[in-house]
């Protein structure tokens, strides 16, 4: 699922372009949380096959470009992790800064801005404390997918090659969840 393609109804007839990203809509949640992401997936068929936090698939490291109006994502420590988009209606002169990964990694709260690709992984921070992702005013769906290139680096692409499949519980809050409370498993 190609997360440069947020809002689009169509799938590309090119599979090199991949397909859809999975659309959540919000019914005005202003905060989420992913209790559970589990599963594999590959960036190169099931060469090296990893989790939604990523890890080395093929290279370990990640620097996919602004496309579509939708900021970049960086990692220097691992390549294909899930990530998620709040789009609304891109401008492609003007992306948001792009999000570098190892930053992300270790927040209780991740406040993306509406087009700013971050990482979602696997919900929890290196800890194993849960996430909480702070919705940006104006959005009402979440997009997620995966940010491909040719070996991760560059414009997106290279979908065709991807294997595997997530499976995710997500919770959407009105309220702010109580800070410091211990996360379920």
């Amino acid at each position: 699922m190609n997360v440069y393609l947020a809002g689009q109804s169509d799938t590309p007839a090119d599979p090199f372009h991949g397909q859809l990203p999975l659309a959540l809509s919000l019914d005005g949640a202003k905060w989420l949380q992913f209790p559970r992401i589990e599963g594999e997936v590959g960036c190169a068929g099931q060469i090296s096959l990893v989790g939604p936090d990523g890890g080395t698939c093929m290279l370990s490291n990640t620097e996919i470009a602004p496309a579509n109006g939708f900021s970049g994502t960086a990692s220097a420590e691992r390549a294909f992790y899930l990530v998620g988009v709040f789009a609304k209606q891109p401008d492609p002169a003007a992306p948001p800064d792009t999000l570098t990964v190892s930053a992300q990694d270790t927040a209780r709260e991740l406040t993306p801005e509406l087009n700013q690709v971050f990482a979602v992984g696997d919900g929890r921070t290196t800890d194993g404390m849960l996430q909480t992702i702070v919705v940006p005013d104006g959005a009402d769906t979440l997009y997620l997918g995966y940010a491909d290139a040719a070996g991760l680096i560059g414009h997106p692409g290279y979908y065709e090659d991807n294997v595997g499949q997530l499976r995710l519980t997500w919770s959407r809050l009105a309220a702010p969840p109580e800070s410091g409370k211990s996360p379920g498993p």
